[in-house]
């Protein structure tokens, strides 16, 4: 398998089934090794079985990586049952090495309810390991926020009303322009 990297981006998913019930059915993901001992290059969600580039990997063109990975069922013990499969990922060069990520993935900012519109709330700051330009946008699109594309400024856009909503949550998408958003 040949694999254009792109950093934080799931580009594979591996799937095992596990024909019991209940919670011995359940199946769980976990890398077990990487070749050339980049165990720090890649990671797994153990529920799903998607495979990620982490956003802090530092990869060479034409490397090439055998990534072990092991479905376990839900038995614990002797009766828990694991299958192992080899993925093999080779770097290619693309337009953008690495798309833009945020080192902090969850901002909590409390706000009074009588804050003046166009109040700054918070900046958020995304990397981008190709140093290309990042943009936000608020994805998908709310009207009581807004972001500045350049800077990363979170404000409020419409008075604040604790008895309508009392915990707003919002979502934010940087884009360096040559990858995928990411959120």
């Amino acid at each position: 398998m040949v694999i254009t990297c792109c950093h934080g981006y799931a580009y594979m998913q591996v799937a095992a089934t596990d024909h019991d019930s209940e919670a011995y059915g359940d199946v769980m993901y976990a890398i077990v090794h990487v070749s050339a001992a980049a165990t720090d290059k890649f990671s797994i969600n153990p529920q799903s079985g998607l495979i990620q580039v982490l956003p802090s990997a530092v990869m060479q063109r034409g490397a090439t990586y055998s990534i072990t990975v092991q479905a376990a069922d839900g038995a614990q013990g002797a009766m828990q049952r694991v299958s192992q499969a080899i993925v093999e990922v080779t770097v290619q060069a693309s337009a953008a090495q690495s798309a833009p990520y945020f080192e902090i993935v969850n901002y909590t900012v409390a706000v009074s309810e009588g804050t003046p519109v166009g109040t700054p709330l918070v900046k958020l700051q995304a990397r981008d390991l190709d140093g290309d330009t990042v943009s936000y946008e608020i994805y998908p699109p709310n009207t009581d926020f807004a972001v500045d594309a350049d800077t990363g400024v979170v404000t409020i856009q419409r008075p604040l009303d604790y008895e309508e909503l009392s915990v707003r949550h919002l979502s934010v998408r940087a884009n360096d322009r040559k990858t995928m958003p990411v959120s």
